[in-house]
């Protein structure tokens, strides 16, 4: 999947939480929870890498910018 992973402020009974999203994220989660091998390309800033920790994907660095594999 190629495209944009958002970075959401969710608010909820006054807890603030901050969460990757957007279509390729979900899109993304939905493909390998039904067992395909995903792969994400996107742009990130090296301190929201952490947000993509639950794809369980493996990463690769592309000129100081995460390219998603």
């Amino acid at each position: 999947m190629i495209g944009h992973v958002t970075k959401d402020l969710l608010i909820h009974n006054g807890t603030v939480e901050i969460r990757a999203g957007g279509a390729v994220y979900y899109g993304a989660i939905a493909l390998s929870r039904r067992g395909v091998h995903v792969g994400v390309v996107t742009r990130l800033a090296p301190s929201d890498v952490n947000l993509l920790a639950d794809l369980n994907i493996l990463m690769r660095l592309h000129r100081q910018s995460p390219i998603m594999l």
